[in-house]
């Protein structure tokens, strides 16, 4: 067809009322809107009005009507509402020589790549691995509008940026990448703002908090690695160290920081006594045999590191062979004073408000829990 390219990711084409003289909306957000949807018509078994030949393409287009393109098997649509996010993407996916159609629509980005199967159901505002929300256009169920000479918006909406292809229609595309897999539906509550820029928000919470969220919903190490990667490299101003992205992963999955290990050595031979619970310097049933290291050996080995001799013993026993301690309780089974209390929780679970209420009102004496009256409060964010 002369009007039409040959689309490779296109089932079939449809007729879309455009800003023919079926399109009666007087609204202008309304009339734009309206010139999005299929007129009605036969379309195999939808009610759909199809595009029957090259002249029937030309004299719709020639009316000021609009061509959709149906998704074709075996292709899906990544479509992006917000041209800032969009925008970014598609520099990323340029950048990596991820291969696909790209369309500018005049509100943001569309995206087709080969599907990959996993997309099981066309969705709307779905929270990415990539932290991009998008809505996902599936084979033979959704349609695009293709950029053609009648797609100019009218109006106030000709303000807006018109919709073309950016570069070559891709005829072969790469498979959906993972990262832009659906973790799940996007709310208030667990946007990510993207760009992440350090001048509007903690970069190490954003990170943490997605970090926590992918695993939580089933991506693997790697998977989770690659995203926040991603995230940092491409939609962070400025972006962090690749090593604080490795370690947060690596301690969100294996559930410890990658530290350097010191010098230790464990001993079980001889039980803690309840005497020495009481050195403060001790942490509670593990003691350290001060005994073990040589605090006046200055000598020099060249054979082995310096100071090599000086290693800390830790004898360690069962806390059942010990006497029971009567703790001081500030809340009843919760806090305890003089004790270290650490709360553990899903990232967004409510940990920080958790403490925060309750240190608020103890400290202003409007007491919701049996705590100890008259006590002074620290809270440290960080």
């Amino acid at each position: 067809m002369k009007a039409i390219q040959k689309y490779p990711f296109a089932e079939g084409l449809v007729k879309c009322f455009g800003y023919s003289s079926w399109n009666i909306e007087p609204d202008e957000a309304l009339r734009y809107k309206q010139a999005k949807v299929v007129r009605p018509g036969k379309y195999g078994e939808r009610n759909w009005s199809g595009v029957k030949d090259e002249s029937d393409a030309e004299r719709w287009l020639a009316q000021k009507g609009w061509l959709g393109a149906v998704i074709r098997t075996g292709f899906i649509v990544v479509d992006i509402d917000d041209a800032i996010t969009g925008e970014l993407l598609y520099k990323m996916l340029v950048a990596l020589q991820v291969k696909c159609t790209v369309i500018r629509t005049p509100r943001g980005y569309q995206f087709i790549f080969k599907d990959s199967g996993l997309v099981k159901k066309q969705s709307t505002a779905q929270q990415t691995r990539l932290g991009v929300k998008v809505d996902y256009r599936l084979a033979t169920m959704g349609y695009i509008i293709l950029p053609t000479k009648g797609t100019m918006t009218e109006g106030m909406m000709a303000k807006l940026p018109k919709r073309e292809f950016i570069g070559d229609i891709e005829y072969q595309c790469s498979v959906l990448p993972q990262y832009l897999l659906p973790v799940q539906r996007e709310t208030a509550e667990n946007r990510v703002v993207l760009p992440v820029e350090q001048s509007k928000v903690k970069r190490h919470d954003v990170f943490l908090s997605h970090c926590g969220r992918l695993k939580l919903f089933g991506a693997t190490k790697e998977e989770t690695c690659e995203a926040l990667k991603l995230i940092n490299e491409y939609f962070t101003v400025p972006p962090k160290p690749v090593e604080e992205i490795e370690s947060m992963v690596a301690w969100s999955y294996d559930g410890a920081r990658q530290q350097e290990q010191s010098s230790m050595r464990l001993s079980m031979s001889q039980p803690i006594t309840p005497a020495a619970m009481k050195e403060p310097a001790e942490q509670n049933y593990i003691s350290v045999d001060k005994n073990s290291v040589d605090a006046n050996d200055d000598s020099e080995d060249e054979a082995a590191p310096p100071r090599a001799k000086k290693v800390l013993t830790i004898e360690m026993v069962e806390t059942a062979s010990l006497p029971e301690v009567k703790e001081d309780w500030l809340l009843e089974k919760f806090f305890a004073r003089g004790r270290l209390t650490e709360i553990f929780g899903e990232p967004g679970a409510g940990k920080s408000l958790f403490v925060q209420s309750m240190f608020q009102h103890q400290a202003e004496n409007h007491l919701l829990l049996p705590m100890q009256s008259g006590l002074r409060c620290l809270y440290i964010l960080g």
